[in-house]
């Protein structure tokens, strides 16, 4: 992978804004096996922008912005088990034009509400490079050998997004609701790159600090429901529903040394969805887990640009499985 991004800030009328730029990007893969050296995936994308941060009076910010998206993808098509290329589409081209919008509403020092509207297009991400090598014994039967459906759309992503922060004495909590739904979203299936359908996910998520002095406590829960109107696949790039999620976590800060010793504990909640068609529509189900980690974050020249950390997940030695996003019976456990 190979890119550049240049970006511009300008501000004006001692207020506002201006920020604009160009992203460039490249990318390609390879192997190599028993068959000598094999050709990946190849792709090339550049994206323009542009963003206006409005402050308007002393309570609102507004924010507005538009980006240009472009790509271009070649894939290695398939072949036949002697390795001769069979006859298919092997490249996409699309464009795509996206605008975003913000707002920030200040109502107190101490209180404030947020909303934003943002659209994005994605192109298809490319076959890993293994996925050629491990070919199941025949090169027409690689995983990283794909043609492209000639039909082919970009997906497309809305997002959707509302919260709040509010400050009281030590205390800060802050918090959204959100529901973004995918428009086009890509699946692989027989080595063919295709939209499955529409994904629509609804969430929200929540975070709580307390800081007395050099004591500092966090708690926080996220949680996010996707609805898929097609059969979820074992792809993993597609997002498998996952139990909900907890955070809690206690540090302590001493001035000399500059050093901050804590503990934080991840926990998932069990869930339960439903995956295949009709008349083959299983229930899987994700075992819940808590696990626990200490960490210590010293600055040893006093200052915020230089950080010394050491942790140690899973302190427990706990055997659980995260949840992961393959859709199979049991996942591998985590470290």
């Amino acid at each position: 992978t190979t890119g550049a991004n240049l970006g511009f800030t300008s501000e004006f009328g001692g207020e506002h804004l201006f920020k604009d730029g160009v992203n460039l990007r490249k990318e390609q893969t390879g192997s190599q096996n028993s068959f000598g050296n094999i050709k990946g995936e190849q792709k090339f994308e550049y994206g323009l922008y542009a963003e206006g941060i409005w402050s308007l009076g002393k309570v609102l910010t507004l924010t507005t912005g538009l980006r240009y998206d472009y790509y271009d993808l070649d894939t290695a098509g398939k072949v036949d088990k002697n390795g001769k290329p069979l006859a298919g589409n092997k490249s996409v081209s699309d464009k795509r034009l996206n605008p975003s919008f913000g707002l920030i509403w200040d109502i107190t020092p101490n209180f404030a509400l947020n909303a934003k509207l943002n659209y994005a297009s994605r192109s298809p991400i490319l076959a890993s490079a293994n996925t050629i090598t491990d070919n199941r014994g025949s090169l027409d039967k690689a995983r990283g050998l794909r043609f492209i459906d000639p039909k082919l759309k970009t997906e497309d992503v809305r997002l959707a997004e509302v919260g709040f922060e509010w400050k009281y004495a030590d205390f800060n909590l802050k918090g959204s609701v959100f529901e973004q739904r995918v428009k086009n979203f890509y699946q692989t299936t027989n080595s063919i790159i295709s939209n499955a359908g529409t994904l629509k996910t609804k969430g929200y998520e929540a975070e709580l600090d307390y800081q007395w002095n050099a004591l500092k406590l966090t708690a926080g829960v996220a949680y996010a429901d996707p609805k898929a109107d097609f059969a979820l696949s074992n792809d993993p790039l597609n997002v498998i529903p996952q139990g909900r999620q907890w955070s809690t976590g206690v540090s302590y800060k001493f001035v000399e040394p500059n050093l901050e010793i804590g503990w934080l504990g991840r926990y998932a909640q069990s869930k339960e969805y439903k995956t295949g068609a009709a008349p083959k529509v299983e229930t899987r189900r994700r075992i819940g887990y808590g696990v626990h980690d200490i960490f210590v974050n010293w600055q040893p020249l006093n200052q915020d640009n230089f950080n010394v950390n050491f942790t140690v997940k899973n302190i427990g030695n706990k055997f659980y499985r995260s949840h992961s996003q393959r859709n199979l019976e049991v996942t591998p456990p985590s470290p």
